[in-house]
């Protein structure tokens, strides 16, 4: 039997969740938006990352990309957690030259924070994302 998890709606919490899931250390489920979040990609959004718990009673916007040189947009690859218990993965668009970038989303930042339900997504702080280019 199927049954719905999460149903996205664009710009608040992504659109067009393309790659799969991770399932963390802790259990939750993790993974990335294609667009949604920040408008400054194209009037798309710029992506996001998202954790669903792992009973699926919640769901939390990690990260909403902004594009630019200083971030990424369009992650649509599947994220990997590092033996440093952060989650790493890439985005089609943002860096230096527009072409992507590898970015880090430290763990440590959501330590003692409580997880976030649908209704206090915009009280939720953001986590720390440290970003290197795809491109020296």
């Amino acid at each position: 039997m199927l049954s719905l998890v999460h149903s996205f709606d664009t710009i608040s919490n992504g659109d067009y969740p393309e790659a799969g899931l991770l399932q963390g250390k802790d259990g939750a489920f993790y993974g990335t938006a294609l667009q949604g979040g920040v408008v400054n990609c194209h009037g798309l959004g710029c992506g996001t990352v998202f954790r669903i718990s792992a009973d699926r009673s919640s769901f939390s916007v990690l990260h909403k990309f902004a594009g630019g040189t200083s971030d990424g947009g369009a992650p649509n690859a599947s994220l990997v957690q590092g033996t440093d218990g952060a989650f790493y993965g890439t985005t089609t668009q943002g860096g230096a030259s527009d072409n992507g970038v590898v970015f880090r989303l430290e763990l440590q930042a959501l330590i003692g924070r409580t997880t976030c339900g649908p209704a206090e997504l915009r009280q939720c702080p953001t986590p720390s994302v440290k970003r290197r280019s795809t491109r020296s």
